[in-house]
């Protein structure tokens, strides 16, 4: 057995279990709420390298997320639907955006597109800002119910909400995953190497990057909704175009690589980083930027790809080894030696 499928039928079990037994292991409030943090930016991470996958990069990522959180918050506090009707119904009105404007803005090519999707965004929240009779405003939308509950189980502590998000999240693994394995996924692929080629043998472009953005954009809203329902309370700076960054960050950091596992992984460490080094929110957005470069300049291929970029460093060491004039340690942490 082959080191990558003993990963695949040891490893992912392993790993599922863990997340499982992970509110029991870490049973602090703090510690589970940040286990439901990283479980809700995965989604979201998840999403925008789905939108990679086609060779679109997307810095509005946000706004869908808020569509879907704002959305569910009136469904369930002004026409009185049940939370369990308001988190699908949201997710489908992100993706139903998601499609309108892909359809319009995936036809610009790559620049415009990203500054449409952020112009987009801004768009969102500004319309939360100055909408104040409906959304709130700039003070906020208070008083959203939890959600009801369910087998039994209520929604009083961190346990059934990190059930939820995680369970949301194994939906999107999955169908990520099924996307991967079947035409749709080496459809991508063809789409984002070479798009002319791939229309070439008769590839709908519009099509398939308008599916993948749909996709996307309805899970970024289910995750939207579930944030409403869990701070029970929403702000247009929850919003704001930098959460759109550091979901893209998420992503690179973990691995583009790596489809599942790489956003996964960037989140859990950038999410968990600044708690164990205490840092305020300032200094937060410092220490994501340093990781960030030094992680594009070191480690390209994202924390996955550490085994691999250690083995490329060691061999670089032993040819440099051997050339007279002494070992410069500096030298073999450049990028490329």
């Amino acid at each position: 057995m082959s080191r990558r499928e003993l990963a695949k039928w040891v490893g992912l079990p392993l790993l599922a279990l863990l997340f499982l037994a992970a509110p029991f292991i870490f049973n602090d409030p703090y510690y589970q709420h940040l286990l439901i943090l990283i479980c809700t930016w995965s989604i979201l991470a998840l999403g925008f390298l789905l939108i990679l996958s086609v060779g679109q990069f997307t810095i509005g990522h946000a706004g869908f997320m808020a569509i879907g959180a704002y959305a569910s918050a009136l469904l369930t506090t002004k026409v009185g639907v049940s939370f369990w009707f308001a988190l699908p119904l949201a997710a489908v009105i992100a993706a139903i955006f998601g499609a309108v404007m892909g359809w319009v803005m995936l036809r610009a090519r790559m620049g415009a597109f990203l500054l449409l999707t952020l112009c987009f965004a801004e768009v969102v929240r500004l319309t939360i800002v100055y909408w104040p009779s409906l959304l709130g405003g700039r003070a906020g939308f208070p008083n959203i119910p939890r959600p009801d509950a369910i087998f039994g189980m209520a929604f009083d502590s961190k346990f059934p909400y990190y059930y939820l998000i995680l369970f949301l999240l194994a939906v999107m693994v999955f169908v990520i995953y099924r996307m991967d394995r079947s035409k749709f996924g080496l459809t991508f692929k063809s789409i984002a190497q070479n798009p002319p080629l791939a229309q070439s043998v008769g590839v709908h472009l519009m099509r398939y990057k308008i599916l993948a953005f749909t996709v996307a954009c309805f899970f970024a809203g289910a995750a939207g909704s579930f944030y409403a329902h869990y701070l029970t309370f929403l702000s247009p700076e929850y919003f704001t175009v930098w959460k759109s960054l550091i979901v893209q960050m998420y992503a690179i950091i973990g691995g583009i690589g790596f489809m599942i596992a790489g956003p996964i992984a960037g989140a859990a460490f950038l999410v968990v980083l600044p708690e164990l080094l205490r840092a305020t929110e300032t200094f937060s957005f410092i220490l994501y930027g340093a990781v960030f470069i030094l992680v594009i300049f070191f480690i390209p291929g994202g924390l996955l790809s550490l085994p691999q970029q250690v083995g490329v460093w060691r061999q670089a060491l032993r040819r440099r080894a051997k050339i007279p004039g002494g070992i410069r340690p500096w030298q073999y942490l450049r990028p490329g030696s």
